[in-house]
């Protein structure tokens, strides 16, 4: 890209060539009557109006039943959230914006016990029969001491 000089004079008489009708400022009310306006604009979405169950659930296209079970919780509980019954909690507030970013994926990882999941089971430790063996009693009634460090 070259690099173009100009004298002062020149700057402001190219300045003076821009018609400032066009650059007017529109102001807070003109700018929300654009909005309003416009069907392609996307109306105002808080967190809150994202996470809160009933849209989350309506969003999923997912029953209460069917919502419930895949996070786990009594379907009680959900319609008390929806009706706004009970207050929701730090911890399934962050469960809600988890699902609302991935719905697949926290499901999937809440997942309790449901006919397509198996539980979670530890791994397999090869070193875990020695130390229950070493921490039963022997026919002495001596106990070997555990070292959990």
């Amino acid at each position: 890209m070259a690099i173009v000089r100009k004298t002062l004079k020149q700057v402001h008489a190219a300045a003076l060539k821009a018609d400032k009708s066009k650059l007017r400022v529109p102001g807070d009310r003109e700018i929300a009557r654009q909005i309003a306006d416009d069907p392609d604009t996307a109306p105002f979405v808080t967190i809150d109006m994202l996470i809160a169950p009933q849209n989350l659930r309506r969003r999923l296209d997912m029953t209460q039943e069917a919502f419930a079970a895949a996070l786990g919780i009594p379907v009680a509980t959900l319609r008390n959230w929806e009706q706004g019954r009970n207050a929701i909690d730090p911890a399934v507030r962050a469960l809600l914006v988890l699902v609302a970013r991935d719905p697949k994926g926290a499901v999937r990882a809440v997942a309790i016990q449901s006919h397509k999941h198996k539980p979670y089971r530890e791994p397999l430790d090869r070193h875990a029969a020695a130390r229950r063996a070493m921490t039963t009693s022997f026919s002495g009634g001596w106990t070997a001491r555990r070292n959990d460090s």
